[in-house]
């Protein structure tokens, strides 16, 4: 099993929509780490882009407009610290 297919807890991640778009998402991986997703994460979707947050249930959702701000803030923050 592919290692973009599982959480932080090694549980497999569901098969799902993009909330915003509908594209089908089947992995998620890292930007900056090989870190699996845990509630409370975000998420780009491939397709078109949305931000997205990772549930407790670990479904994504759309990010609120304060959390995409913060989203880009620690993105930006990260690159000037490269």
């Amino acid at each position: 099993m592919d290692g973009n297919q599982l959480d932080a807890h090694g549980q497999r991640l569901p098969v799902q929509t993009c909330p915003i778009c509908e594209h089908v998402l089947s992995a998620a991986s890292s930007v900056y780490d090989a870190a699996r997703p845990r509630p409370g994460d975000m998420s780009i979707c491939v397709n078109c882009r949305g931000i997205l947050v990772f549930t407790d249930r670990m479904t994504l959702r759309r990010a609120t407009r304060g959390e995409a701000r913060e989203f880009f803030s620690v993105v930006a923050r990260r690159n000037r610290e490269r």
